[in-house]
C-alpha cells in the first residue's frame, strides 16, 4: 500500500509536471501555428498574383492576336474587294472584245464573200475579154482581109482594064497594105496592154483573198484566245467565290470574338457600347479638379483629373473597344458654364480639358483608326460638365422601330 501510495504520488506529480510544461509550450505552438498560416497564406497570395497575372497576359496576347487576326481579314476583304472589282472590268473588256470579234468576223465573212464574187467576175471578165478580143481581132482581120482582097480584085481588074493606071494603084495598094499592117500592129499592142491590166487585177485580187484567209485564221486564234480567258476568268470567278465565303466565315467568327470581348469590358461597370451607334457612355465618375474664377478671369488654370489612376482605367477600357473594332475615336468634352470668367475662360477651358484627354489617350495607346478630341460649353446646364466618346458609326447599323401590327378588326 506505501509502495502504491508513493506511486500514485509521483503519477500526480508528472501530471502537474505535464500540465505546466502544456502551458509553458501553447504560446509557443500558437506561435508556429500562426507562423505556419501566415505562410500557407503568403505562398497561396504569391501564386493567385501569378495566376492572375498570367491570365492578363494570356488575355492580353490573345487580344492582341485578334486585334492582328482582324486587320489581316479586313486587308483581305479590301484585296477580295479590288479581285471582285478587276474581275468585274476584266469581265466586261472581255465582252467587248468578244462583240468586236464577232464584229469582225462578220465584216471579214463579207469580205471574203464580196472578194470571191469579185475574182469570179473578174475571171470572166477576162475570159470574156480575152475571148472576144480574139474573135474580134480575127473577125477584123478577116473582114479586112476580105475587104481587101475585094479592093484589090477591083484594083486588078481596073489595072488590067486601063494599062496607064497600073503604076498608081499598085502604089495605092503598096499603102493600103502598109496601113492595115499599122493598123493591126495598134490594135494588137492595145490588147495586149488590156491583157496585162488584168492579169494585174488578178493578181492583186488574189492577194485581197490571201489577206482575207490571213484575217480569217487571225480571226478564229483571237476567238480562241478569248474562250480560254473566258474560262479563265471563270475559273478565278469560282476561286473568288470561294474565297469569299471562307472570308465571311472567318469574318463572322471574328465579330463573334470582338463581341465576346466587348461584353467583357463591360462587364468591368466602367464604360457601356450602343451597338447601334457606337457611342460609349461612361458610367464610372469622369471628374476634373474644380475651376473657381473671378469675374474677369479669362485665362484658365491648367486642367487636371480629379483621379488620374480612374480616368486612365476608363480610358483604357475606352480604348480596348476602339481595338476590338479597329476604328477611330472621337472625343467631346462639355464643360458647363459656371459663375464668374468671361466666355474666353470657358472656351479655353473646354479646348484645355480636350487637350488633356487627348494627351492621356495618345500616352496609353492612341485608337488605330486615328483620334479627334473637341471642347464645347454648354450654358444653363447643371454639374461639371460630361465627355461624350463615340466609335465610327459607319461601322454600326442604327437601330430602326419594328413595324407595329395592325389591329385587328373586331
Amino acid at each position: 500500500i506505501c509502495s502504491l501510495k508513493s506511486s500514485l504520488e509521483a503519477l500526480d506529480k508528472r501530471s502537474e509536471e505535464m500540465a505546466e510544461a502544456r502551458r509553458a509550450l501553447g504560446p509557443a505552438i500558437e506561435a508556429a501555428a500562426e507562423k505556419a498560416a501566415s505562410k500557407v497564406i503568403d505562398a497561396w497570395s504569391s501564386s493567385v498574383s501569378e495566376q492572375r497575372e498570367l491570365l492578363s497576359n494570356f488575355i492580353e496576347e490573345q487580344r492582341l492576336q485578334w486585334c492582328h487576326n482582324s486587320l489581316n481579314w479586313t486587308r483581305l476583304h479590301d484585296g477580295m474587294s479590288s479581285a471582285n472589282g478587276n474581275m468585274a472590268k476584266m469581265n466586261a473588256s472581255l465582252e467587248e472584245q468578244a462583240e468586236k470579234v464577232a464584229a469582225l468576223t462578220i465584216a471579214s465573212n463579207d469580205a471574203v464573200l464580196r472578194s470571191e464574187a469579185l475574182l469570179n467576175a473578174a475571171a470572166e471578165r477576162v475570159e470574156r475579154c480575152s475571148a472576144s478580143a480574139s474573135q474580134l481581132l480575127a473577125r477584123d482581120v478577116r473582114e479586112g482581109n476580105a475587104a481587101d482582097l475585094k479592093s484589090m480584085g477591083r484594083k486588078l481588074e481596073e489595072l488590067f482594064s486601063d494599062a496607064g493606071k497600073a503604076g498608081r494603084l499598085f502604089s495605092d495598094v503598096m499603102d493600103n497594105v502598109k496601113r492595115l499592117q499599122k493598123t493591126a500592129d495598134q490594135e494588137a499592142t492595145e490588147w495586149k496592154s488590156k491583157a496585162t491590166s488584168l492579169d494585174k487585177e488578178v493578181v492583186s485580187l488574189r492577194a485581197v483573198a490571201d489577206t482575207v484567209r490571213f484575217t480569217q485564221a487571225s480571226l478564229a486564234e483571237s476567238q480562241k484566245e478569248a474562250t480560254d480567258l473566258k474560262c479563265k476568268v471563270n475559273d478565278l470567278s469560282s476561286d473568288l467565290a470561294m474565297n469569299t465565303a471562307k472570308l465571311e466565315a472567318a469574318r463572322s467568327v471574328s465579330m463573334n470574338r470582338g463581341l465576346r470581348r466587348v461584353k467583357e469590358v463591360e462587364d468591368k461597370g466602367m464604360i457601356t457600347m450602343d451597338r447601334s451607334s457606337g457611342e460609349i457612355a461612361i458610367k464610372a465618375p469622369f471628374e476634373f479638379s474644380p475651376v473657381k474664377p473671378g469675374p474677369k478671369d479669362d485665362v484658365p488654370p491648367d486642367p487636371a483629373f480629379v483621379s488620374t489612376e480612374a480616368i486612365d482605367t476608363i480610358l483604357e477600357n475606352v480604348l480596348d473597344l476602339s481595338r476590338v473594332f479597329e476604328s477611330p475615336l472621337q472625343v467631346e468634352v462639355q464643360c458647363v458654364v459656371g459663375k464668374g470668367g468671361t466666355p474666353a475662360f470657358w472656351e479655353k477651358l473646354a479646348a484645355a480639358r480636350a487637350a488633356l484627354v487627348r494627351s492621356r489617350l495618345e500616352t496609353l495607346g492612341p485608337p488605330p483608326g486615328g483620334l479627334e478630341a473637341t471642347g464645347i460649353i454648354l450654358k444653363g446646364a447643371k454639374g461639371n460638365g460630361s465627355v461624350v466618346m463615340k466609335l465610327d458609326p459607319s461601322l454600326f447599323r442604327a437601330a430602326t422601330p419594328a413595324p407595329k401590327a395592325a389591329p385587328k378588326k373586331k
